[in-house]
């Protein structure tokens, strides 16, 4: 049971880790090029970036490495919180970079505001989306993987520091070495026999 629970928490970091690593790609990477019909040069294409149009990408990005350190570092109801905020954190982000490929969304205007369009150019109706965009839906179903990991199996995980709390009156197997240390905590020589 312990080794499961181990191999699930290196499993929720390394989904972390990824997520973030998407994440950060996905802001940087092309998303979105809008054609401006210009005066002088014609049709020009400009690219616009993940990070323009959904700017809170890099935050989630943050909150998936976040998201490391307490999945490490908590336990009980706390790592479940974690779990939750982060699952949804990562449903939202499928969906973020779903729309643009699926059709919905914010439309040509909204490419208007964000694209840096050339002087005196009109937007016209091409734009061409790029595939980077389901590089954030794939970290997306990270993150909800990862969440899913902490609801589910936070039983089973390792806490930080839980070798070092006190151990329960309530056992019901005694183990000889700890009886022999616990007789030297309390200044009594095991080796004499009790009367």
């Amino acid at each position: 049971m312990p080794e499961t629970g181990r191999r699930s928490l290196v499993a929720t970091v390394v989904l972390l880790v990824a997520a973030a690593a998407a994440l950060w790609a996905s802001v940087a990477a092309v998303w979105l090029r809008p054609s401006y019909d210009t005066p002088f040069r014609g049709q020009v294409s400009v690219a616009v970036e993940g990070g323009e149009w959904e700017p809170a990408l890099g935050p989630v990005a943050l909150l998936a490495l976040a998201g490391v350190a307490a999945a490490v570092a908590t336990g009980g109801w706390v790592r479940r919180v974690v779990g939750v905020v982060l699952a949804f954190a990562g449903g939202w982000v499928l969906v973020l970079g779903a729309r643009p490929q699926l059709g919905t969304g914010p439309g040509i205007g909204r490419v208007d505001a964000v694209a840096d369009a050339p002087s005196g150019g009109r937007i016209s109706d091409v734009l061409v989306i790029e595939p980077w965009t389901l590089l954030a839906s794939v970290a997306g179903l990270l993150l909800l993987a990862a969440g899913g990991l902490l609801v589910l199996r936070d039983a089973a995980m390792p806490r930080l520091g839980a070798r070092y709390t006190a151990p329960s009156r309530s056992r019901r197997d005694p183990d000889p070495e700890r009886e022999l240390w616990d007789s030297l905590d309390a200044g009594e020589d095991p080796t004499e026999p009790r009367h």
